[in-house]
């Protein structure tokens, strides 16, 4: 009876057999000493990574808070609004914060603090800790005159979010007690050590306690405090359970105590395995070669195991993937010429109806006796209809081989204005409203500007064969942010070109960037598939939105 399924199974075998118990052993102790000095280490990377986190989130939401009070003080009519609201507040010690939307106050007279604050809102035990900016309000010979907040709690929602996204816990604490010496009683459930006790509530100073617990259980934390004008309004809190960093820690070093029995093993089983390795390494070698474009490789092995069937697999393999190499390449000279005999059949139609009109012309001037005013009229008809071959093959060339795409900074605002002025005359012609809403005066990309020229002309001028009858054009362009894995924000600079004209059909839509494809008597069906490839070019992306008798409007999406 055989103990041994197959060749390589004994070779491994006797290997790892080769190792004894001893070295493991020893592996084992020396690497949890390595892990005891190290395991605190991490904790406290852990929990200051959580820290930094819940920082940006802070300033974050400052910076939300700021935005919102260039908001409202930006906008014309909010002056006389506010001036007016003042007189409804009557003294300081009365009133002195007006409520005007959510999360957001007017206040009367200079403000003990501008800028970036912490404050609490609430009576009692229900007290809620906030976070904000305030923006003052100057009159006309910029007195400060009062000023504009704006605050965001950090409460539970904040709590959850830094927990969900770095698995460590973290709590808010608002003070309830006005007293100093009573601050650390108000925080429930929780304790500090003395040295903890005296930087946080005396000295005010973020610390890091090895020694807290929480609810009674021991957890390393980490402590912040946040400051109102002359004491502490509450703390951050956030730390890991001492039995569960343990574990977690536990878990992180088990390959690499695996790692060192595996080392061992290796040093000591190395003459057995080397007749497992050397193979191998002929394996990664054909492999990479393969990888790489090389399929001439063929692997030579006198072993009868395992290995040497799967030299001969490979060979076979490597034989088989240079057959359909070819096959590839065969295939893809068909599609090329069979693309490119479909893109022919295209221009060849476009371009057969105007020859026709030329020839039927010429003719007539030839056979014909013409006064000077039918002959004028002929002779337009020939350079009309050369025109349009001509542009048919401009825009097939520029379809099939577009130019070299050469980037450099550019302000979308410029192009946008600079290519409404080119068909100023036309719009007004037809009777076109344009309507601008820039969201600020600079957009910066990294562009071809001749190309984006291109584009923003290509999506006017269909907007105006569109509208026919007259109507709106409005463009819009705006810096917009898409969410991104692992809590990150991808920048994007919007453009929007939206008419009111005759609108497409759901059915239309779906062919509408085709190349050649058009709903015009005259068009070609390569201005929006060139615009298509000019964002495509830059990385961006474009769609369509549409409704028939309700009109269109194409939305073009760059990278920052």
């Amino acid at each position: 009876m055989r103990i041994f399924k197959s060749r390589l199974q004994k070779k491994l075998i006797l290997s790892f057999l080769a190792v004894g118990i001893a070295p493991m052993v020893i592996s084992i102790f020396m690497t949890t000493q390595i892990m005891s000095r190290r395991v605190e280490e991490d904790i406290k990377n852990t929990i200051y990574d959580a820290y930094n986190l819940a920082e940006e989130e802070i300033t974050q939401l400052q910076a939300m808070a700021f935005e919102s009070n260039e908001h409202y003080l930006n906008q014309p009519e909010f002056f006389k609004s506010t001036k007016k609201a003042f007189f409804e507040i009557k003294t300081w010690d009365e009133q002195p914060y007006l409520p005007i939307a959510e999360n957001v106050f007017l206040y009367k007279g200079p403000h003990p603090k501008e800028g970036k604050l912490f404050i609490e809102v609430g009576v009692g035990q229900l007290k809620t800790l906030m976070t904000g900016v305030v923006s003052p309000i100057k009159d006309e010979n910029e007195n400060v005159i009062g000023g504009l907040g704006t605050v965001y709690p950090l409460g539970q929602r904040f709590e959850q979010n830094i927990t969900r996204l770095t698995g460590v816990a973290v709590r808010i604490f608002a003070m309830v007690s006005s007293e100093e010496e009573e601050e650390k009683k108000e925080i429930r459930d929780v304790k500090f050590s003395q040295k903890a006790e005296e930087e946080i509530f005396q000295k005010h100073e973020t610390y890091y306690d090895q020694g807290a617990t929480l609810k009674g259980k021991p957890y390393a934390a980490l402590c912040k405090p946040f400051m109102g004008e002359d004491k502490i309004l509450g703390l951050m809190l956030i730390g890991i359970p001492k039995t569960y960093a343990f574990q977690t820690v536990l878990k992180e070093y088990l390959p690499f105590f695996l790692g060192i029995w595996i080392l061992v093993a290796g040093a000591l089983g190395y003459i057995i395995t080397r007749g497992i390795t050397n193979p191998i390494s002929k394996f990664i070698k054909g492999a990479n070669a393969i990888a790489s474009g090389d399929l001439n490789q063929h692997i030579i092995l006198n072993s009868k195991d395992e290995i040497g069937s799967l030299a001969l697999a490979f060979n076979n393999m490597a034989a088989e993937l240079k057959k359909m190499q070819k096959m590839q390449e065969e295939l893809r000279k068909l599609d090329r010429l069979s693309a490119l005999g479909q893109l022919a059949a295209e221009v060849a139609h476009e371009v057969k109806n105007p020859l026709g009109i030329i020839k039927n012309s010429a003719q007539i001037l030839e056979s014909s006796p013409l006064d000077e005013i039918k002959r004028k009229e002929i002779v337009n008809f020939i350079i009309e209809e050369a025109e349009r071959i001509n542009k048919v093959v401009d825009n097939f060339l520029q379809f099939a081989r577009p130019p070299k795409t050469r980037k450099q900074k550019t302000n979308i605002i410029e192009v946008l204005n600079r290519t409404v002025q080119l068909v100023s005359d036309t719009l007004t012609k037809n009777n076109i409203e344009v309507i601008k809403e820039y969201k600020g005066t600079v957009l910066l990309i990294r562009t071809d500007q001749s190309q984006l020229q291109q584009l923003f002309l290509n999506l006017t001028l269909n907007a105006i064969e569109a509208m026919s009858e007259g109507g709106r054009l409005k463009i819009s362009a705006q810096l917009e942010f898409e969410k991104a894995p692992r809590h990150t924000k991808e920048k994007w600079i919007q453009i929007i070109f939206s008419d009111t004209g005759r609108g497409v059909s759901a059915k239309l839509k779906k062919k509408i960037f085709e190349p050649f494809y058009t709903t015009r008597e005259h068009g070609t069906g390569l201005g929006l598939s060139i615009s298509r490839k000019i964002v495509e070019n830059h990385g961006g992306k474009i769609t369509l939105e549409s409704e028939v008798g309700k009109g269109s409007s194409f939305k073009i999406l760059f990278p920052v």
